[in-house]
């Protein structure tokens, strides 16, 4: 299993964060030319999300703040540049052996997109020898 882009943890500064995202997309909602674009990226309904997300309560840290009951190799990829992710990550790897951490340089939160070439290599690797050793 590979995961990215996840805090572990509801940040001290939630509805801070929270309440500058929504401004943000709703920014980008009414951006004509934002909306075109993302229109053809993912196609209609995309926006559903955003809407969801309004709600500071939307994010499921009821679901990330726990991994310890995936048996199965984990590989948690985060952007050197969003510490919750970063932290969130490290802090993933010491509670499980099966659990390996990569934290990217130069890159956020969309990690796989910042940094596409080294993200697809630590996956490779990941999906080459992450796999449990038999003994």
């Amino acid at each position: 299993m590979t995961i990215s882009g996840v805090t572990k943890q509801k940040p001290e500064n939630w509805l801070k964060m929270h309440r500058a995202d929504v401004a943000a997309q709703v920014g980008l909602l009414n951006h004509e030319e934002a909306v075109s674009y993302f229109n053809s990226l993912h196609g209609a309904g995309w926006d559903r999300f955003i809407t969801m997300a309004r709600n500071e309560q939307w994010y499921p840290f009821h679901e990330t703040s726990d991994l310890t009951s995936i048996a199965a190799p984990v590989l948690v990829i985060a952007g050197e540049g969003n510490s919750n992710e970063s932290i969130s990550a490290i802090d993933y790897g010491k509670e499980q052996e099966n659990v390996h951490v990569a934290i990217l340089p130069f890159g956020s939160h969309l990690i796989h997109a910042e940094q596409p070439e080294l993200y697809s290599k630590i996956l490779e690797l990941f999906l080459k020898n992450g796999q449990p050793q038999q003994t």
